[in-house]
Parts: structure tokens; C-alpha cells; sequence
């Protein structure tokens, strides 16, 4: 059956028609339904980046503090001790780790070495005495030169310093921002003796006084 086919509209019917555009229209542009969505919508992207933004700068300043507490805690330990062999280096390195948790510390790279001030007056300069790292971090040559913090220029005194380097990788955005590589360095004066000795050791001064492995720079 055909569909009947529908004459052209009146007048009247174009002015109903036109009138009845006119008043949707209006509706459309006073509405206010769905406001709430699309301000949701466009607000929400901002919302998660600034969360998670927070959230990735709190983890990595918590694990930078964890950072300097190991760096600290690897000269103290060291500076208690009048002697030290291999062995004792090892525990030292062990036990300062524990400080890192719960953060993991396989990819920490750690240094200690003992540093003696030799010359007078104005002209004195730092030597590394002795050297040990783990995780990659090489000892520094014994003779080379240091350059002395403030509060460590006195000539004929010794002092420990630690290094500690880890890499850290954001959680979020970790394909965008590649690892930032988090160090601190650590001097610290020594106890309770003028010079931490390295048991075994062979130093610069003992290659000067070409005497056996003694661990000793300032005698």
C-alpha cells in the first residue's frame, strides 16, 4: 500500500513550524541540565594529574630522606670503629642498609673512604686515604685529591666521608620521565682516634715511606 504523499505546508503551518524551532532553541541555550557532567568532565583530567603528581613527588622525597639517613649512617658507623678490615666494611654496609626500608637498596651504590688534610696554613688540601665502594660505586684511588668541606681544613686531621647513589624511577609517567639518579655525600668526623685504619691496606703514605701495608696516613 502506498504511502499517501504531503502537500506543501500553509503558511500558517511554516509559522508553527519556524515558532516551534525558535522555542527549542531557546530551551537548548537556557538549559542547564548536564552543566554539572561536562564541568565534571573537563575538571577530572586536572584532578588526577595534580593526585597523582602529589603523590609521585611524596614518594620520591621520602625516599631522598631515606637516601641521606644511609649516607649517614654509613660515616657514622664508620667513624665509631678505630679499625677496620673487609669484613668490617661489609657488615657496616649491611647494617646502614636496613635504614633504606621499606624502599629496596639493590640498585644503591655506596661509597666510604677516609680522607687525611695534609699541607699548613692556607695551602692544605684533602687526600683520600683509603677507599672501599659496593654496588658498583668503585673505590677512589688512595693519594687522590679531595676537595675539604667547611669545618674539615685543619691540617693532620682525618675525617670519613660516604656517598650514596640510587636511581629512582617515577612510578607514574615512568615512560615520559626516564630515572633520576638521587645522591648525597656525607662528611663525618672520627671518634674516639685520630684516623680510621684499614686493616690490610695499602696507603699513599705507605707508599711514600715505602713501608708495608700499614692502613695508617697520618703516622
Amino acid at each position: 500500500m502506498e504511502s499517501p504523499v504531503r502537500g506543501p505546508l500553509s503558511a500558517s503551518g511554516l509559522r508553527r513550524l519556524a515558532q516551534d524551532a525558535g522555542a527549542r532553541t531557546c530551551d537548548l541555550l537556557v538549559s542547564t541540565r548536564g552543566v554539572a557532567a561536562v564541568e565534571f568532565a573537563m575538571v577530572l583530567p586536572v584532578m588526577l594529574l595534580m593526585y597523582l603528581g602529589m603523590a609521585e613527588v611524596t614518594l620520591g622525597v621520602n625516599i631522598d630522606r631515606k637516601i641521606a639517613l644511609l649516607s649517614r649512617s654509613l660515616a657514622d658507623l664508620t667513624g665509631r670503629a678505630s679499625t677496620v678490615s673487609s669484613t668490617d666494611l661489609n657488615n657496616i654496609f649491611t647494617a646502614a642498609s636496613a635504614v633504606v626500608a621499606p624502599y629496596p637498596t639493590a640498585s644503591a651504590q655506596m661509597r666510604i673512604s677516609t680522607v687525611t688534610v695534609t699541607g699548613t696554613g692556607s695551602q692544605v688540601q684533602g687526600k683520600v686515604c683509603w677507599s672501599e665502594g659496593r654496588g658498583g660505586l668503585a673505590g677512589l684511588a688512595t693519594g687522590a685529591n679531595y676537595p675539604l668541606p667547611a669545618g674539615y681544613q685543619t691540617p693532620g686531621m682525618a675525617f670519613v666521608v660516604a656517598e650514596v647513589k640510587m636511581p629512582y624511577q617515577p612510578t607514574f609517567g615512568s615512560n615520559i620521565i626516564s630515572s633520576i639518579t638521587l645522591s648525597q655525600t656525607t662528611p663525618w668526623p672520627i671518634r674516639n682516634v685520630p684516623e680510621v685504619v684499614y686493616s690490610g691496606f695499602k696507603t699513599f703514605k705507605d707508599n711514600e715511606l715505602g713501608r708495608s701495608a700499614t692502613g695508617k696516613c697520618l703516622a
